[in-house]
């Protein structure tokens, strides 16, 4: 669970991270403040998803808080996509972190 969690982390960083920066240009080409923070919003998800895909292999309960953190600041912005993605990752790397605690028992 917690590779999948790191790798579908990393790439939905990846898709979030080009499409933010395709979306700026276009927003400073058109001079739109409300699309470039978007923008902004966007570089900040990506920035969380790498650092809880990071911490999804060695510490998940660390990655768990990370992604509880951008599941909050996406509903106060509003944006419900991101939202869903960081409360399924959050989910997931939970349930990592139950895997690695009952593999330590053993």
């Amino acid at each position: 669970m917690r590779i999948a969690v790191l790798i579908i982390s990393l790439v939905l960083m990846l898709v979030v991270f080009f499409g933010s920066c395709f979306v700026g240009c276009v927003a400073s080409m058109d001079q739109d403040d409300t699309l470039l923070e978007s923008t902004a919003f966007g570089f900040i998800i990506a920035v969380i998803l790498l650092l809880g895909g990071a911490f999804a292999l060695g510490v998940p309960l660390l990655s768990v808080a990370v992604f509880a953190l951008a599941f909050i600041m996406s509903l106060a912005n509003g944006q419900n996509v991101f939202a869903g993605i960081t409360g399924i990752l959050g989910i997931m790397s939970l349930l990592g972190f139950f895997e690695l605690r009952r593999n330590k028992n053993n």
